[in-house]
């Protein structure tokens, strides 16, 4: 049964007698293989969420690097920006605030049309990050951390559960874009803490889109997954 860890008991052999050669090829047995053990034990790629979607750099992002008051007043001047694209009416009052926004970001030797045109390159480059599934890691054995959020149990045991990547995803928020989401399946269940306890889930990860109904405590929802994967391992993560 999976759990959050265990251990081996190795059987004791009685003492018996060995040749010397015998004793000797056992000797350089053990010296060869505890060098290749190494080897062998890198098993599961380690990998963070930010793995299973195209990578993007932060530098493209216009709010990347502001200040907290420098990033207010850009989303003023994008917020007016937007609704002028929609052909909407804007007010006295947010004309006066994006005003006063462009003015703030020009002290700060900010441009502000050059940051709009920024963020209307940078945000299909964001959506195709959140779209994109990485088929090249499909089949792969990967170890990566997240939070449960249960699906299926046998008795108190979780068989099936959404791998998330922060604590509380999907209740009461927009869920995380597919690719942000794994599908666990359980063979033999394990024993889930809490929606707050991240826990690290070792298996062979697939390239599946699918939809999950998750029920919350204010009904049902219909999640886009982007990826299964069969534990093999789950345990604490710290």
């Amino acid at each position: 049964m999976l759990g959050y860890g265990s251990l081996d008991h190795p059987r004791h052999l009685g003492q018996v007698t060995v040749p010397r050669s015998i004793r000797f090829g056992l000797t350089l047995l053990v010296a060869v293989t505890s060098l290749l053990l190494p080897l062998f034990a890198i098993g599961a790629q380690q990998l963070s969420w930010q793995d299973l979607g195209l990578t993007i750099y932060p530098l493209e992002d216009p709010f990347f690097g502001l200040a907290l008051e420098q990033k207010q007043s850009l989303e003023t001047v994008l917020q007016v920006a937007r609704l002028r694209e929609q052909g909407s009416e804007i007010e006295i009052e947010l004309s006066s605030r994006e005003a006063e926004a462009r003015r703030l970001l020009q002290q700060s030797g900010l441009n502000a049309d050059r940051l709009i045109k920024q963020e209307q390159v940078f945000l299909p480059k964001l959506e195709l990050q959140r779209s994109t599934l990485r088929e090249d890691l499909d089949g792969r054995d990967i170890r990566i951390p997240g939070y449960v959020l249960s699906l299926e149990f046998d008795g108190d045991d979780v068989t099936e559960f959404l791998l998330v990547p922060y604590a509380g995803a999907c209740i009461h928020t927009p869920p995380p874009p597919p690719n942000q989401i794994i599908h666990v399946k359980v063979d033999e269940g394990f024993a889930s803490g809490d929606l707050f306890t991240p826990v690290c889930v070792s298996g062979v990860l697939r390239v599946e889109l699918s939809k999950q109904q998750v029920g919350l405590s204010d009904g049902e929802s219909e999640f886009g997954v982007g990826y299964t994967l069969n534990a093999s391992s789950i345990v604490l993560y710290e």
